[in-house]
Formats: C-alpha cells, sequence, structure tokens
C-alpha cells in the first residue's frame, strides 16, 4: 500500500475538505510529549487484521483484511499526517520533541510493518495447510 505525503505547504483546512474520512482532531502536545506515547515496547504483538493503534490521545483502527478496508486506513493514516503537519507547521512544538516522537512512530511503523508481514505468512500457512 503506497500514498503520496502530502506537500507541508499545502493548506490543511482544503485538505480535510476534501477528504471523506472525517479529520481527527488533535490537541498541541504538552511539554511533556513522552509522558503521551505508550512505549512502544510494550505494545502487544498483533496478528489479527484490525486493531487500534493509540496515539496523541486518540486513535486510528488499522484494518488491513479487504481492500476496502486498506484504502479506508490509509485515508484515516494520511489525516493523520495532514493534521500533524498542522499542528507542527501552527503551534509552538520543541525540535527536541519532535524528534523523539518522530522516533517513537518509527518504531510503531516496523512493529506495523513486522505484524503485517506475520499475519501475512500466517495467512499463506492457512492457505498451504487447507490444501
Amino acid at each position: 500500500v503506497t500514498f503520496e505525503m502530502p506537500s507541508v505547504l499545502e493548506p490543511f483546512t482544503e485538505k480535510a475538505e476534501e477528504s471523506p474520512a472525517p479529520p481527527i482532531t488533535l490537541t498541541a502536545p504538552s511539554p511533556k510529549v513522552s509522558s503521551t506515547l505508550p512505549a512502544a515496547e510494550s505494545q502487544p504483538e498483533i496478528y489479527n487484521p484490525a486493531f487500534v493503534v493509540e496515539d496523541w490521545k486518540d486513535s486510528i483502527l488499522i484494518d488491513l483484511s479487504t481492500a476496502e478496508k486498506v484504502q479506508e486506513t490509509v485515508q484515516a493514516l494520511g489525516n493523520r499526517i495532514d493534521n500533524m503537519q498542522y499542528v507542527i507547521l501552527n503551534k509552538d512544538v520543541h525540535v527536541f520533541e519532535l524528534e523523539k516522537y518522530v522516533q517513537a512512530l518509527k518504531k510503531r511503523v516496523w512493529k506495523l510493518r513486522e505484524s503485517l508481514r506475520r499475519y501475512r505468512e500466517a495467512e499463506k500457512q492457512q492457505a498451504e495447510d487447507a490444501k
């Protein structure tokens, strides 16, 4: 699944109005950003195709069960990126806090990819076992 990251210069409001999914509202991060982020290591290993990623005091449902659900997931993640860019551009956020947040996001993306890989392997194995 691929989607293009919108340009940081694009206005946030126009992007949100164009998208069919409702935009996710975010609050500006507190000075202690790390306290709002659960430790990536504490995330359980997930094999289910539909699960929730909690972030910024709200969550996104990650559902990879059908092509339509994958598209909805990509749309929700796109809205999340738009909203994060809006917060970053329009709020006084310290660079160090952002770097910590980006590192935590990278860990989550890696874990998500690993979970997806394991899920696909398990799906393949089930298909082979069914034969």
